[in-house]
């Protein structure tokens, strides 16, 4: 086990019914059997992939691997290209590729190219999706790196001059449009100042605009979930909160984001709920961490956790909004939520 993390190797995924085991081993000398228990974790590395934050080459051939060892359950499509011509890949993910998913989940990471965190969380939950079963029928759409032209940029380096610091950044770059025309119309038209990543997650939303039902993006900019206030209703702020919980971080803030009206552009998730919110109801902003945090390698595994826990049970929640009268579903999940409620 690395000394940088805190995580035994050995489990590979939680138990539905707690979150320890106990383990007798028997020993020779004394010829007693000795019980030992200890915490089961819900993932575990894949070779280096969980012990540093990796190029974007080397999170390229991690998926292009996992690609190859889970091809019954998993799929890599490269969507395009960044303005300096890297690729930017779909990750597919669903537990039964030849049946029909009932709802997609939508989740982009790494849009800022500081916030390396975000890109590590996203290879973390990947990681686990495709080596676990979920146990309904539920289809995940990642893009794991949304500006690797910043990741890379960022990617060794703390502090970039303010020459460097162009594109970086493409958090609050999305068009936002008050208007709700048809589907074909919503698709984005991009404009020569338009970055490439823009109009690709524009892209994604347009050909699986039926089945996404749950949008998320991964960011760390402060202690917050947040969802768009002019698309609120009672729902949307309570699996907030049940993510919030599931998370265990105390400090987590659950608030609205509140549109400005001569605003022009902002986040992705604002872009998504304004243009495609009579598919998409439930779109959140989910903060890794907060500024002041700084993102070492040691706490990959941890954050990569707290994440995998919120999306599976904001996943849970939406799934059942959709699909709790229809008995036949199975919406059980390894992720076990720690409100009241269960």
């Amino acid at each position: 086990m690395s000394s940088s993390s805190c995580y035994d190797d050995s489990p590979t995924e939680a138990s539905e019914d707690g979150h320890t085991e106990e383990i007798k081993k028997h020993n020779s000398d004394d010829d007693k059997t000795v019980v030992i228990t200890q915490t089961k974790v819900i993932a575990r590395r894949f070779e280096s992939w969980h012990e540093k934050f990796l190029s974007y080459k080397e999170i390229l051939d991690y998926l292009v691997k996992l690609g190859e060892l889970y091809q019954h359950k998993c799929i890599i499509e490269r969507l395009g290209y960044s303005k300096e011509q890297r690729p930017i890949c779909l990750v597919k993910i669903c537990s039964n590729r030849h049946r029909r998913p009932q709802m997609s989940v939508l989740i982009e990471a790494g849009c800022n190219g500081m916030e390396k965190m975000t890109v590590s969380s996203v290879l973390f939950l990947i990681d686990y999706l495709v080596k676990n079963d979920f146990k309904f029928m539920v289809e995940y759409l990642i893009i794991p790196c949304l500006n690797p032209d910043g990741y890379e940029k960022c990617l060794k380096k703390k502090r970039l001059p303010k020459k460097d610091q162009a594109d970086v950044d493409l958090t609050k770059c999305f068009p936002i449009r008050s208007e709700t025309p048809s589907f074909m119309a919503n698709m984005l038209d991009p404009s020569p100042d338009t970055p490439p990543n823009c109009s690709l997650l524009a892209k994604v939303v347009e050909q699986n605009r039926i089945n996404v039902k749950l949008f998320i993006s991964l960011q760390a900019s402060e202690s917050s979930i947040t969802y768009p206030l002019d698309h609120y209703f009672k729902e949307v702020y309570d699996f907030a909160v049940a993510c919030k919980k599931s998370m265990g971080w105390d400090s987590l803030d659950v608030k609205p984001i509140v549109p400005a009206l001569t605003q022009d552009k902002g986040t992705s998730v604002e872009h998504i709920i304004r243009n495609y919110n009579q598919t998409v109801k439930f779109a959140y902003l989910v903060n890794v961490h907060n500024k002041s945090f700084v993102p070492e390698e040691k706490f990959i595994l941890t954050k990569g956790e707290q994440t995998l826990c919120g999306i599976q049970t904001l996943t849970k929640r939406v799934y059942r909004y959709y699909y709790k009268q229809r008995s036949r579903y199975n919406v059980q999940t390894v992720v076990k939520l720690l409100d009241s409620t269960e």
